[in-house]
C-alpha cells in the first residue's frame, strides 16, 4: 500500500511525518554517478558515496549508496523498493543543478531596489559594473539552490 498524502505546503508534500520536496528531480543513475554530490533520498537527506555494480544476480540491486554513514542498496532507477508504485524516504532523487547570478542593489528615494535588472556571471563582473549614477548599497547572489 502506497504512503498516505496527510497535507501540502506549497512544493512541499508531508508523507507520513516525511518532507518531501517535489523540487527534487527524478533519479538518472547517469547523471547520478558524475555528479553525487547532487544524489539525495526522498526525505532529504545527502548521499555520502554511490557505487553501480554493472554484474550483478538477476532480480538483485545493483546501486548501493552510503546515506548518513548508512549503507543501503537501490535499484537502477532509485527506487528502494522493486515495486514501483511503493514509496519510501530511501528512494533517491537528484537536486536540480545550481544555477547562481549576480545583482547590483541600489538605493532609491524609497526604499532599496534592483534598478534596470542585469544579471550576471559572476560577482567580480558584477562590482565591474556598478553604475555611479545611483547610490549603491550591495551586490546580491541569486540563486535556485534549496536553502
Amino acid at each position: 500500500m502506497g504512503a498516505k498524502l496527510i497535507r501540502t505546503e506549497g512544493n512541499y508534500f508531508y508523507y507520513h511525518k516525511t518532507l518531501i520536496n517535489m523540487n527534487y528531480l527524478p533519479f538518472d543513475l547517469e547523471i547520478a554517478l558524475k555528479h553525487p554530490e547532487r544524489v539525495v533520498t526522498r526525505d532529504g537527506r545527502k548521499v555520502d558515496e554511490i557505487h553501480h555494480f554493472k554484474k550483478v544476480e538477476s532480480g538483485c540491486q545493483s546501486v548501493y549508496c552510503v546515506v548518513e554513514g548508512i549503507p543501503q542498496s537501490t535499484w537502477e532507477g532509485g527506487q528502494w523498493c522493486g515495486e514501483s508504485n511503493i514509496k519510501s524516504e530511501r528512494d533517491l532523487f537528484l537536486l536540480p543543478e545550481v544555477k547562481e547570478r549576480w545583482v547590483n542593489i541600489y538605493e532609491e528615494i524609497f526604499e532599496p531596489t534592483i534598478c534596470n535588472v542585469f544579471f550576471y556571471e559572476s560577482k567580480i563582473e558584477a562590482t565591474k559594473m556598478i553604475s555611479s549614477i545611483h547610490t549603491y548599497i550591495k551586490t546580491i547572489r541569486i540563486t535556485n539552490e534549496p536553502e
